[in-house]
């Protein structure tokens, strides 16, 4: 089986209470990592992960709408 390398990242959220809102939205298809973001600790939002990038755009249909609102975008999985 070919690794994953695209997921979907439906927002960025500098509140831990729009991190867990995200995650009870989304249960096991949202993941998020830890990044610095003008000063503050913040967290990029994905959704799922995907061996290729047309997998992962075709997805964008099935993440739910209030995860949407910020203009999902596919890229590929950052590095740790």
């Amino acid at each position: 089986m070919t690794a994953a390398k695209f997921t979907i990242q439906v927002e960025l959220v500098c509140q831990d209470a729009s991190l867990r809102k995200a995650t009870e939205i989304g249960g096991a298809n949202v993941w998020s990592m830890p990044i610095s973001y003008r000063g503050q600790r913040c967290y990029r939002v994905f959704w799922g992960r995907y061996e290729t990038r047309d997998k992962a755009e075709a997805a964008t249909t099935q993440i739910p709408a209030s995860l949407r609102s910020s203009k999902p975008v596919v890229v590929t999985i950052p590095q740790q």
